[in-house]
């Protein structure tokens, strides 16, 4: 019995994150999407990304993933591109939040600043966020830096 509860838990969990992905890409067209392992592989292989978590302070305190920047979804224009305005034309922007909902308003909210150090084909919203990752078994920390699940 308890394999099969496991099992019915899982298959619902994927079809949740399945329909919440394909919910937030017709609410952001616009905001290019970023799988959980293309970013992983984009990590490892050591390539210029940066992670943006658009939660607020105390969801960012509890775990995140490692190397993101917490910048707020609805953090000032100003602020925004302050936060922007040393990255190099190369570097990957990676948002991501609980769902996916608030990366894509930052996605889209990054791409209408029109920055010249931010190259449009390189700023995407991570698909499933951090629950995604999270269900997959990848690498959070907390505040103190110690690994969390």
């Amino acid at each position: 019995m308890g394999f099969f509860l496991f099992l019915f838990q899982n298959i619902i969990r994927k079809m949740f994150m399945n329909f919440v992905i394909s919910f937030l890409r017709r609410q952001f067209p616009d905001s290019p999407g970023i799988q959980t392992n293309e970013l992983d592989d984009k990590i490892q292989s050591n390539q210029n990304v940066f992670l943006v978590d658009c939660r607020r302070p105390d969801e960012y305190s509890v775990s995140r993933i490692p190397n993101a920047t917490n910048i707020h979804f609805k953090c000032s224009d100003e602020d925004l591109k302050s936060a922007l305005e040393d990255l190099n034309e190369n570097v990957i922007i990676v948002n991501y939040c609980s769902l996916g909902y608030r990366s894509g308003v930052m996605t889209k909210r990054i791409l209408d600043l029109g920055l010249d150090n931010v190259s449009k084909e390189r700023v995407y919203n991570l698909e499933g966020s951090i629950f995604k990752w999270a269900q997959e078994e990848r690498p959070l920390i907390d505040n103190k830096g110690q690994t969390t699940k």
